[in-house]
């Protein structure tokens, strides 16, 4: 029975780095549907894995198509899912990298009461 589960965690594993591969070559070729599709498969996947790190990662990419089509609202949808994951993120310097992300997409919408927030964070990990 284990053995089955390992394969397939192994076949989601295998599954996620095709999809996530797939998902950066049609965003290379500005076929964002195409990728934020992909890239909404692999959330589901690192998700049911319980990978808080590949699940932060995805929602930053999943926010940063919807923001490159112009869906703002979707975007920041994504973006403050992936803040609300990184409390429970235990890499500190990912932390810091994530949230200085953050910042800088937050600074651009204008959202002054999240970048004070997320200076906050930044200021409490150095």
């Amino acid at each position: 029975m284990a053995d089955s589960s390992q394969n397939k965690s192994m076949r989601d594993i295998v599954e996620i780095h095709k999809l996530e591969l797939s998902a950066k070559n049609s965003s290379k070729v500005r076929e964002l549907h195409k990728a934020l599709e992909m890239y909404h498969r692999v959330l589901r996947l690192k998700s049911a894995l319980k990978n808080k790190v590949g699940t932060a990662r995805t929602l930053k990419s999943i926010g940063r198509l919807y923001y490159e089509l112009g869906d703002y609202q979707k975007s920041k949808l994504y973006h403050d899912k992936l803040m609300e994951l990184l409390d429970s993120l235990t890499a500190v310097q990912m932390k810091i990298d994530f949230y200085r992300y953050l910042r800088g997409f937050y600074e651009i919408i204008g959202d002054l009461a999240v970048i004070e927030f997320i200076n906050g964070k930044l200021d409490a990990l150095s």
